[in-house]
């Protein structure tokens, strides 16, 4: 989903603020196959129809059908039967249809249900996140449907969670002919019934959630065309306005090398067996509906950012909507993707500016959505989608493309996750298993806390040597210390040279030789970090003393992890008394110690620490040297 779309009234009967998003139904049946016909007349206030939904019984013993449905007295069930058998003692209660079974349904049985309905769903700004409009817009009259993430249960009765996909549905819209239907899947037949009325008929043979079923009528101008890229060729299918036509090659021209980006990074269009089209809406922004995005316009990012979702989102669906940066990250960086990649009128560098800008704008909020409940934070284009997409970017410079992407890749082709659904744990297993690296720590500053780091560099020259000092704040308490690779940049006569500083503690000192006097230093020059801050100072500053100097391999330190005791030995060997200050990462003194250091080697004994990174710092009579080291398990 775009985030023009942003305002919600969401059920009580849904409060969870868990996010796990399990269906009133959930544990009782598993949807093979959902038959949907809707009656749908742009122009009117009502919707009629007729769903047909099979599925196996996963309970033991079955004895109430239990289908999420609005409460509204505007929506009517008309009639319900399950297995052919007219069911009349239904109820509805909490935005459930509740049909106590006059039929006795076991475990592993195949059961068909049908359920009639009408009545008048609502309309824009009523009810948020899900749509039933007759606007016209641009002297077009339109009728659709939007309901990612609530909204499936407001006009049609059905299972609505992140636990079920129906394994293929069949959507049949009976409308004016005067009027085109659009559908995910492809378009099998459109029959003239009569009475000025057509039904068209859209087959699709993809497992899908309830929130990528959606219908679109209008007055369209129908454009079907062929995508090449890569040496393959997709149907197209584009539903647009009358009035914007001018948009279908403009769309086609930016489509074949986004396909042919996509493709090359995270695999083949997930639907390739159908089509991809757009159909547009009278909404802002866009809807990735699964096979058939719907658009308000047809421009190069929104475009790039709804066709991303079929893999991210559609392909493998979040699995709970506190994950739901799954879905809107990835669409978020991989539309910054193509700028980096050249296609369309947007820059690279201008992203990652852009998106820093408004993701500092605050000095708080997580990624994680803490309230699935509250619309404007689960959308949020601040923290789900921009920092939701920095955290990737970050990911990949911490992990190096090659293990990021395969990752990714493995990810999106897990059998166990390919065309279901998704938690962040699952993306976490795949990156950890191909970078060897663990993001643990990584996950919970960047995801699960808030905020981001504020940085302050002091450099100064010792003959041929630059002597770095970096600090770092946080914008908020919920996170002590973010650990991270700081590129430094050192420019002499336009030329650069970079120093990867590995940070881990706030004051940490790095001494590099460079061989020459810089005209400039500057803090991750090429944006691959989210900061706020970030000022470089010039010799003395605030708690650097001009005294304080940085050994440069003076002393040697192992084994590293330690575990009972450190070994500390002398490169230069002459005998000098020396002081031990061991510092924990919140910068406390945890262990002090003062020896006599020569040619032997020393042993610190370090027992009584707990497992984790740790700062060793060396005083002797002429200077200061700075050393990380771990305590293992």
């Amino acid at each position: 989903m775009d985030t023009d779309m942003k305002q919600v009234i969401v059920s009580e009967s849904l409060k969870d603020k868990s996010g796990q998003s399990r269906s009133t139904s959930y544990g009782e049946f598993d949807i093979n196959y959902i038959q949907l016909s809707v009656d749908a007349r742009p122009g009117t206030d009502t919707i009629a129809g007729m769903v047909k939904t099979h599925f196996i019984v996963t309970k033991n013993i079955l004895d109430t059908l239990r289908f999420d449905f609005t409460s509204s007295p505007f929506m009517k069930i008309d009639e319900v039967r399950i297995n052919n058998v007219l069911q009349t003692n239904f109820m509805r209660s909490n935005d459930q249809l509740i049909i106590p079974l006059t039929i006795s349904l076991s475990q592993n049985q195949n059961v068909i249900s049908e359920i009639s309905y009408h009545g008048n769903p609502g309309k824009i700004g009523v009810t948020g996140s899900y749509y039933y409009s007759d606007i016209s817009r641009r002297g077009v009259k339109a009728f659709w449907t939007m309901s990612e993430p609530y909204g499936a249960k407001y006009w049609w009765p059905c299972k609505m969670d992140l636990y079920d996909k129906a394994d293929s549905i069949d959507i049949s819209i009976t409308h004016p002919q005067e009027f085109y239907a659009a559908a995910p899947g492809v378009l099998q037949v459109r029959n003239n019934i009569g009475n000025g009325l057509v039904t068209t008929h859209w087959k699709h043979r993809y497992p899908i959630v309830n929130y990528l079923i959606a219908i679109a009528v209008a007055d369209y101008k129908v454009a079907n065309s062929t995508l090449s890229y890569r040496g393959k060729n997709l149907a197209m299918t584009d539903y647009i306005y009358k009035t914007d036509t001018l948009w279908i090659p403009t769309t086609k021209s930016h489509l074949e090398p986004t396909f042919a980006l996509f493709d090359s990074l995270f695999g083949s269009y997930p639907f390739a067996k159908e089509k991809y089209g757009h159909a547009q809406f009278t909404r802002g922004g866009g809807m990735e509906h699964q096979t058939m995005s719907f658009m308000q316009d047809l421009n190069q990012p929104l475009v790039a950012h709804e066709l991303a979702h079929q893999w991210f989102g559609n392909k493998v669906t979040c699995g709970s909507w506190q994950d739901l940066w799954l879905n809107e990250g990835f669409a978020t960086y991989l539309t910054a993707l193509t700028y980096e990649a050249g296609i369309g009128n947007r820059d690279w560098m201008w992203w990652k500016n852009y998106s820093t800008n408004i993701i500092t704008l605050e000095p708080d909020g997580s990624v994680w959505a803490t309230d699935t409940l509250n619309f404007n934070l689960l959308f949020s284009s601040r923290l789900t989608y921009n920092k939701g997409a920095y955290l990737l970017h970050m990911l990949r410079h911490k992990l190096g493309d090659d293990a990021f992407f395969t990752g990714v890749r493995n990810y999106l082709n897990d059998p166990s996750l390919a065309y279901g659904f998704a938690r962040t744990k699952d993306l976490k297993q795949h990156l950890e298993a191909t970078s060897k690296q663990d993001i643990t720590e990584f996950l919970a500053d960047w995801l699960y806390g808030e905020g981001y780091p504020n940085y302050e560099l002091t450099w100064k020259m010792r003959g041929n040597s630059i002597l770095l000092k970096l600090e770092q704040t946080q914008s908020h308490s919920s996170v002590s210390f973010y650990e991270m690779d700081v590129p430094i940049a050192v420019y002499k006569n336009g030329k650069r040279q970079d120093i990867m500083f590995r940070n881990t503690w706030s004051g940490e000192l790095l001494s590099r030789n460079i061989g020459y006097m810089p005209d400039s230093v500057k803090v991750d020059q090429d944006l691959d970090i989210l900061m706020g801050a970030k000022n470089v100072y010039i010799g003395v500053h605030q708690a650097v003393s001009i005294d304080e100097k940085i050994g440069e391999n003076d002393f040697l330190i192992y084994p590293n992890p330690a575990k009972d005791q450190l070994n500390i030995e002398s490169l230069n060997r002459s005998e000098n008394r020396i002081e031990l200050l061991v510092y924990n990462q919140l910068g406390k003194l945890v262990l002090q110690d003062k020896i006599i250091m020569g040619t032997d080697i020393k042993e610190l004994n370090v027992s009584d620490l707990n497992a984790g990174v740790y700062q060793l710092k060396i005083i002797d009579a002429t200077q200061i040297s700075n050393y990380r080291f771990i305590i293992g398990e």
